[in-house]
């Protein structure tokens, strides 16, 4: 079940990041087909979400909004730490307000180690009770789609 996908169009949707956030039209669409790639290959059960990085979530701020429909439905009504686990497995506890709908607190230490940038597309999966899987699609990147699906299948083998 995809709850929302943050990705360039041309929609009146609030989502919707600026204009300006790819240097080109050819930019935007190749990072919105490979996320759409690495989505359908994942082919997550679980509810998740992709989002669009904007320089609000990745160079100042440092806030991520979370769609409000997993919001009330998946995660704690009160504050609470939320698991990232990375393609890699490593993980990170952020911090969960829900009357922001956002990740705080440790968000800035997982952009940064991530080196996330504005127009990278991160999509997110809840795996289990505040614990999200997070892959990521870079928008300066073109192997890192192949390279993501390669771990994912690497991952798939092992189970």
């Amino acid at each position: 079940m995809i709850l929302t996908q943050v990705f360039m169009d041309n929609s009146n949707n609030a989502s919707v990041a600026p204009k300006n956030l790819f240097k080109d039209m050819n930019t935007r669409s190749s990072v919105k087909e490979r996320a759409q790639r690495i989505l359908n290959h994942l082919g997550y059960k679980c509810p998740h979400f992709a989002k669009c990085m904007l320089p609000s979530n990745v160079s100042r701020g440092y806030w991520l909004h979370i769609p409000k429909e997993l919001c009330n439905t998946h995660l704690p009504s009160r504050k609470a730490p939320i698991k990232l686990v990375d393609e890699h497995g490593n993980e990170y506890f952020v911090t969960y307000i829900p009357k922001r709908r956002g990740l705080s607190g440790g968000w800035i230490t997982f952009s940064k180690e991530h080196q996330l940038r504005k127009g990278d597309i991160v999509i997110f999966g809840l795996i289990d009770t505040c614990k999200l899987l997070v892959h990521m699609v870079r928008v300066n990147e073109l192997d890192v789609a192949s390279a993501a699906l390669t771990l994912i299948n690497i991952q798939a083998s092992g189970r």
